[in-house]
């Protein structure tokens, strides 16, 4: 026969370890509330993970707050998804990290959005590596901002790809810093849009040429006025390509200064009357020599007021023979 409630609570701690797994499951929702703080601790791992999901269920927050690593880790993943979202948030931030990533795994969307900023910077690595797409797309500002470095460069691709624009528009420098190129190209177009110039001027050049021809696509123009010198001159010429002409305009003169030849030479004609009109007076003969027949024909006529006597005689004979009638 089960144990009364008044039994239970009579249980000494060495009488609660003594409860085998078939006495533990015997116990009423009410028997199960009725423990202690001791109590529950003592019990053995093995007749905490046979209790039912209602019996976990059961359980007040106080009491899974009470729960040792050990038995935490003993749950079954069946009760981790039988848990609520109160029941989640009283888990202590060591019994969280002590669950092994199948049990993180097991959570449901719900019970990820409810976990503590203190229990996301406590998983390790693995178990948030281990998180399925569908749990990280739940995360909020907050959770996201509250990972450390080594779990965000632990993130798989596929993750960070699932991160929301709003969690990737949250992410410090720092995070950002912490990203590989492989995961700087798996962020979604849409993530890439809502970067804020902060988190832009943090990106490594080994991390800008990483970007996707569509990711570049998909750059504003206050992200593109962001980029620094060393940041445009890493841009490959079919990234460069993909800038569109609102972003080549706004790229600040330092940027245009440092661009290399093979980049210069790989504009299109509407992205390099896109340039300011300073830019052109700027331009370092090398550039303008870099400069193919094709743009030199497409050049405003305020492109080419504003280049001095030294930058004209650099021209080539070809590219002044490019030249439109109303240029020479």
């Amino acid at each position: 026969q089960a144990l009364s409630t008044t039994q239970v609570s009579a249980l000494s701690t060495g009488q609660a370890q003594a409860l085998s797994s078939t006495a533990a499951t015997g116990l009423s929702t009410d028997a199960i509330k009725a423990l202690s703080s001791g109590q529950l601790q003592a019990m053995t791992t093995s007749a905490v993970a046979a209790l039912s999901t209602t019996q976990v269920g059961a359980m007040t927050a106080s009491q899974v707050t009470s729960l040792t690593s050990s038995e935490a880790a003993a749950l079954t993943t069946t009760q981790v998804k039988a848990l609520s979202s109160a029941q989640v948030q009283a888990l202590e931030v060591a019994d969280l990290a002590a669950m092994s990533t199948a049990q993180v795994a097991a959570l449901t969307t719900s019970q990820v959005s409810a976990l503590t900023t203190s229990q996301v910077a406590g998983m390790t690595t693995a178990q948030v590596a281990g998180m399925t797409t569908s749990q990280v797309a739940v995360l909020g500002s907050a959770q996201v901002q509250a990972l450390t470095t080594s779990q965000v460069a632990g993130l798989q691709t596929s993750q960070v790809n699932a991160l929301t624009t709003g969690s990737v528009g949250a992410l410090s420098a720092n995070q950002i810093r912490a990203l590989s190129t492989g995961q700087v190209a798996a962020i979604s177009t849409s993530a890439v849009a809502v970067l804020n110039s902060t988190q832009v001027s943090a990106l490594s050049t080994d991390q800008v040429a990483s970007l996707t021809t569509s990711q570049v696509a998909a750059l504003t123009t206050s992200e593109a006025a962001a980029m620094s010198a060393a940041q445009a001159k890493a841009l490959t010429t079919t990234q460069l390509g993909s800038l569109n002409t609102a972003n080549v305009q706004a790229l600040t003169l330092n940027s245009v200064k440092a661009l290399t030849t093979s980049q210069i030479a790989a504009l299109s004609t509407s992205q390099v009357n896109a340039l300011e009109t300073q830019d052109f007076a700027e331009l370092s003969e090398a550039q303008l020599t870099a400069l193919t027949t094709a743009q030199v024909n497409a050049l405003s006529t305020a492109a080419i007021s504003v280049l001095s006597n030294d930058q004209v005689t650099k021209f080539t004979t070809a590219q002044v023979q490019a030249l439109t009638t109303s240029n020479v």
